[in-house]
């Protein structure tokens, strides 16, 4: 069943593991959909902390948001507040959005490990476009 939820509506309701998919009308939206076989160009996973907002943890080119973890704007990993990067893909790259919501309860043990993964990977820049065709 598909329901139909506001952006803010669907951050408020965002749990760790939830993911979330955007499918964008630029040529380079459609190249990547080409290359990756996929019916979307991007990919983001919600991660729901304690008491913190509702984040997205996904990589992009661009440097639109400062990173919560690392407090700047950088190319890369990054970790958003979950709105303020929806409503970038949304309204800024011009990109529809849909969210898969998980249906398994998601532990301590398992947050954690998502918290150890960013903590490792964030900033990890993308490679170079030789370095793909390759």
């Amino acid at each position: 069943m598909t329901e139909e939820l506001t952006m803010h509506e669907a951050a408020e309701t965002a749990r760790t593991g939830d993911v979330f998919l955007f499918r964008g009308p630029s040529v380079a939206d459609r190249a990547i959909r080409a290359v990756t076989n996929s019916p979307v160009n991007h990919v983001g996973m919600a991660l729901a902390l304690d008491d913190l907002p509702q984040l997205l943890w996904h990589a992009e080119l661009g440097q639109s948001l400062p990173d919560v973890w690392a407090g700047e704007r950088h190319r890369g990993t990054q970790l958003h507040r979950l709105v303020d990067a929806v409503g970038t893909w949304h309204y800024k790259y011009g990109q529809a959005a849909w969210m898969r919501q998980i249906d398994v309860d998601v532990t301590t043990e398992m947050e954690s490990e998502v918290l150890r993964v960013v903590n490792e990977l964030d900033g990890t820049t993308f490679p170079r476009t030789g370095s793909l065709v390759r």
